[in-house]
Order: C-alpha cells, then sequence, then structure tokens
C-alpha cells in the first residue's frame, strides 16, 4: 500500500464496498463519507515515520471537515464531530459493528462503523 499512497492502498482494498454500498445498504439516494481508522502506518511524507488517525477515502456527503486525521485524540469535540469519535472509538475498542443514528437540525445521519481485521504484516511474506 506505501507504494501508492496509503489512501490510494485503502481504497484499492475497499473499493468493492464502496462501489456497492447502495446495495450492501439497501438505499438509493444516499451520499456517504467514508473514512478509515488506521493505527500504525508507515507515512510516505515523514521517510517511514509511523502514525496512527483517520484517513478520509471518499467524501461525497460533504463531511470530512469532521473526519480530521486527530479525530480520536480531541478531547474537545461537541455535536456531530462527538457522535462520530463515539461511534469509532466503540467500535475501535470493542473490535464490534456500530450502527448509531443521530440528528442535527432537521438532517438525519447514520454512523456505521465495522473494524477491518488485520490486513498485511510486513514480516509475513503472504
Amino acid at each position: 500500500m506505501c507504494d501508492k499512497g496509503i489512501k490510494e492502498g485503502i481504497y484499492s482494498l475497499i473499493e468493492p464496498v464502496i462501489d456497492n454500498i447502495f446495495f450492501i445498504l439497501d438505499t438509493i439516494n444516499t451520499k456517504f463519507t467514508i473514512g478509515v481508522y488506521s493505527e500504525n502506518y508507515r507515512s510516505m511524507a515523514e521517510a517511514g515515520q509511523w502514525e496512527s488517525g483517520i484517513i478520509l477515502i471518499d467524501d461525497k456527503l460533504n463531511k470530512g471537515h469532521l473526519l480530521t486525521k486527530e479525530l480520536l485524540l480531541q478531547a474537545d469535540v461537541r455535536d456531530e464531530q462527538f457522535y462520530l469519535q463515539t461511534s469509532i472509538r466503540q467500535s475501535f475498542n470493542n473490535y464490534e459493528f456500530i450502527k448509531r443514528d443521530y440528528s442535527v437540525g432537521q438532517e438525519k445521519y447514520s454512523t456505521i462503523c465495522s473494524p477491518m481485521p488485520f490486513a498485511c504484516d510486513e514480516d509475513d511474506v503472504n
């Protein structure tokens, strides 16, 4: 994944999910913002430095400004960022699928978080 950049690498792994999200969730005319929290990946920008954080993959909902890379480290988040942080943290900490609905004004949103198994190990040739 590092050869193509972390965002492109993750996109290629989950592209079937992104391309079929309407079928998977049985919905039409719905917009999505998709992000991935990755822990301890090598940064291309910092010459191999290990980083963690949220990587925005697709933002058709225009909510990417809420999914900041450091969201899980922030202690003072409110409103939508708080809902997102809570869902991500619960999924990450408990290694469980989370679906949570919330409203902001008249708009209704759902947050769906699912852990992904460890996909690669630099020491494993497979």
